[in-house]
C-alpha cells in the first residue's frame, strides 16, 4: 500500500488514506464479512499512519496498537473502539475461529459505530482537520438502514437458510431484547425447531441483506387446556408441547397466546414495527380467508415495552404471570372496536362477518 503519512494540520489528506477508509462502507449493506473485514484494514491504514509519524517500525495492527499505547497517543476510549474492530475484523478474516456462527447484526452495528468515532477522532482530533467530505458522505449513508423485508418458512428454503441455524440467531433477539430471561423460559433449538417448522403460519421473521433477523412476530394457537394454562399465567413458553397446537389448515375458530413482536434495540422504529405488525395483519387476513379465525389473544407482558403495546392494543390485564410479567387478553370478536386493525377494512369485515355469523 505504501507510505500514507497525512502530516498533522494539514487540510488535505491523502487520496489513497482516503479510499482505504471509504471503502468499507461500500458493502455495509451488502455484505457484513466484508465490511467488517475493510473496516478493520481502515484501522490498519490509520494505526500504521500513527506509528510511521514516530518512526515505529512494527507491523502486525496487535504489536502497532500496543507501540501507540507505549507511547500514550490512545486515549482510553480510542484504544476499545479499534480494538473492537480489530476482534470483528479477525472474525471476519478468520471464520474457523467463528464456529459457523455468522456475524450478528450487533456485531455489524457495533462494528459500523466504532469504526465511524475511530476515523472521526483520527481527523478531527487527532490531525485537527475536517473529515474529507466524500468520507464523510460515505459514513452517513453507511448509517441509512438495510432494507428490510419479511420473510417465511418458504422464503428461508428457498434462499438455502439452515433452519436451524436461523433458529440459534433467532433466539438470540430474545436474549438481547428481555432482560435476564432464562434459559427454561426461552427454550433451546432442539425445542422450538419442531414448532416453527410444524406450524410456519404462526409466525414471521424481519430480516436485512446481511440475512440477520431485525425483529419478528409468533403467536401459538392452543387447544383449550393449554390456553387456560397460558391464561391463568401457569404457562411458560419453553413448556408448549406440539399436541398442545392445533392445525391451522383446518377451519375453525381458536384461542392464541401471543408470544411476542420485538425487534432489536438498534432498529427499534416507527417504520421497523409497522412493517412487521403489517405482516401480522397480513397473516390473519390470510388465515381469515382460509376460514380460520382466533376467538381471543392473550400475552404475557414482562419489559414496560410489552405493557404499553398491550394496553395500546387494548388488551385487559388479567393478572400476574406466576413468575414473571403480567397477562393481558383481548377478544377478537369486535376487531373493528381495536384501532391497530383500521388499515385493514378487509380483515376486519371478514371477522365481522364470521362473528355475526356465529351469533345468529
Amino acid at each position: 500500500m505504501g507510505t500514507i503519512t497525512l502530516t498533522p494540520g494539514s487540510s488535505v489528506p491523502v487520496p489513497a488514506m482516503v479510499e482505504v477508509l471509504i471503502k468499507p462502507y461500500r458493502y455495509i449493506h451488502e455484505d457484513a464479512d466484508a465490511f467488517v473485514t475493510f473496516a478493520r484494514r481502515g484501522i490498519e491504514a490509520v494505526v500504521s499512519d500513527l506509528v510511521l509519524a514516530r518512526s515505529g517500525r512494527v507491523r502486525l495492527l496487535e504489536d502497532m496498537l500496543q507501540f501507540l499505547r507505549s507511547k500514550g497517543v490512545l486515549s482510553g476510549k480510542v484504544d476499545v473502539l479499534m480494538t473492537v474492530v480489530q476482534r470483528l475484523g479477525n472474525r471476519a478474516v478468520h471464520p474457523q475461529g467463528r464456529k459457523d456462527e455468522p456475524l450478528t447484526l450487533a456485531d455489524a452495528d457495533l462494528c459500523e459505530r466504532a469504526y465511524t468515532s475511530c476515523i472521526e477522532w483520527f481527523f478531527r482530533v487527532h490531525h485537527k482537520t475536517a473529515v474529507p467530505v466524500q468520507l464523510r458522505s460515505a459514513a452517513e449513508a453507511g448509517r441509512v438502514e438495510p432494507e428490510l423485508r419479511v420473510v417465511c418458512l418458504d422464503d428461508v428454503r428457498a434462499e438455502g437458510i439452515d433452519v436451524r441455524q436461523l433458529l440459534a440467531q433467532w433466539l438470540t433477539v430474545d436474549f438481547e431484547v428481555f432482560n435476564d430471561i432464562r434459559q427454561e423460559d426461552e427454550g433451546i433449538v432442539e425445542y422450538w425447531l419442531p414448532i416453527v417448522e410444524a406450524h410456519p403460519d404462526t409466525w414471521r421473521l424481519l430480516m436485512d441483506r446481511f440475512r440477520r433477523i431485525v425483529g419478528y412476530w409468533h403467536f401459538i394457537p392452543l387447544f383449550d387446556d393449554a390456553y387456560r394454562i397460558a391464561r391463568e399465567g401457569r404457562q411458560r413458553d419453553g413448556m408448549l408441547k406440539l399436541d398442545d397446537i392445533p392445525h391451522l389448515g383446518i377451519p375453525g375458530c381458536h384461542n392464541a397466546y401471543f408470544m411476542t413482536i420485538a425487534t432489536r434495540l438498534t432498529h427499534r422504529s416507527v417504520r421497523t414495527f409497522a412493517l412487521l405488525f403489517g405482516a401480522f395483519a397480513a397473516q390473519l387476513e390470510t388465515l381469515a380467508e382460509n376460514g380460520v379465525f382466533f376467538d381471543e389473544f392473550c400475552a404475557n407482558a414482562w419489559t414496560n415495552e410489552g405493557l404499553a403495546l398491550c394496553k395500546t392494543l387494548g388488551m385487559g390485564r388479567l393478572g400476574d404471570h406466576c413468575e414473571r410479567g403480567a397477562i393481558f387478553a383481548r377478544s377478537m370478536r369486535h376487531m373493528s372496536e381495536v384501532h391497530a386493525f383500521g388499515r385493514w377494512p378487509h380483515l376486519v369485515s371478514l371477522y365481522r362477518d364470521y362473528f355475526r355469523s356465529r351469533s345468529g
